[in-house]
């Protein structure tokens, strides 16, 4: 699939769109982001302005520039990062984070030149975070949702049975007031 910068259906889209896409793709003091929203199933919105809830029927995707170097067909892939985005964005963000960062920050090949004490501190606190945002979950769709440990932390033989118990009862301290 061949990816051009200069969309070749840009003068099919609204002004008011054709604003939101201008600035995303100016030279000069670019939009950070661009979000592209469903609106139903043959039509979608451009914005640079973060969408409310309601404008989501199914999906969205959000364009994120990484620099302020002009884009261009050899470089767009490079510099503008494409996420799709669902009506349910917490999901989306727990699953990204549990199934991506939560290993890459768990492998011991990415903790070297940190302090084992430091390591274990950062896993905590980020698997703290994703017990929160579970659980945040749960409240948005008012259901009771405890969040329970990473498997792999389960079945570990180098985690012992008290560090194993402290990351459960932390887990849920942060949780429960």
């Amino acid at each position: 699939m061949k990816t051009q910068c200069k969309f070749f259906f840009i003068h099919k889209i609204k002004m008011f769109y054709r604003k939101a896409l201008n600035k995303f793709l100016a030279a000069k003091d670019p939009s950070k982001h661009l979000i592209c929203v469903q609106t139903s199933v043959e039509a979608a919105t451009l914005s640079i302005e973060v969408p409310t809830p309601n404008m989501f029927k199914k999906k969205g995707i959000i364009c994120i520039r990484l620099s302020q170097e002009v884009l261009e067909q050899t470089n767009i892939m490079k510099q503008v990062i494409f996420i799709e985005m669902t009506k349910k964005v917490l999901n989306n963000l727990y699953g990204h984070f549990n199934e991506i960062y939560l290993p890459v920050l768990s492998h011991s090949n990415n903790q070297q030149g940190c302090s084992e004490l430091m390591a274990k501190d950062l896993i905590e606190k980020f698997s703290n975070y994703l017990a929160q945002v579970y659980v945040t979950i749960g409240l948005i769709e008012g259901k009771t949702l405890l969040p329970l440990p990473p498997e792999r932390l389960e079945l570990s033989p180098a985690t012992s049975d008290k560090e194993k118990t402290h990351i459960f009862e932390g887990r849920l301290k942060f949780i429960l007031p």
